[in-house]
């Protein structure tokens, strides 16, 4: 997953900048996902107060990296590049996703949640 940002004045040179969020080990996402709901919040409240024609473009390009790093984060636990290391009980894929799916949480919270809930013992980032 890509995404090209382009900097610059009008008429002036524009520096295009491309970000793979692919090629990002999974430490360096979670620790974005990490510093944007440091800074703002849950994402679920950031976008309830972000308006499109009022907010500042810092807030509008945040939203989108944000969102590009969320989506980056569960292709990744989808394609079982994050290993989850199971106890004999075995994890059901149903709920796995229904905990993911709770955006609310980051990802090291809802695996604390599995480990609680004696789903996982650890996982392996």
């Amino acid at each position: 997953m890509k995404r090209i940002i382009t900097k610059g004045k009008f008429g002036g040179a524009e520096e295009i900048i491309e970000i793979d969020y692919s090629k990002m080990s999974s430490a360096e996402v979670l620790s974005r996902i990490k510093q944007y709901e440091k800074k703002y919040g849950t994402y679920e409240e950031f976008c309830e107060r972000i308006d499109c024609g009022y907010s500042p473009m810092e807030d509008l390009d945040a939203q989108e990296d944000w969102e590009l790093l969320i989506e980056e984060r569960r292709r990744r636990v989808l394609e079982g590049r994050i290993k989850i290391v199971l106890n004999s009980k075995p994890i059901t894929f149903r709920e796995l996703i229904r905990t993911i799916n709770n955006r609310q949480k980051s990802l090291p919270e809802i695996l604390e949640e599995l480990e609680k809930k004696r789903l996982i013992k650890k996982y392996i980032p």
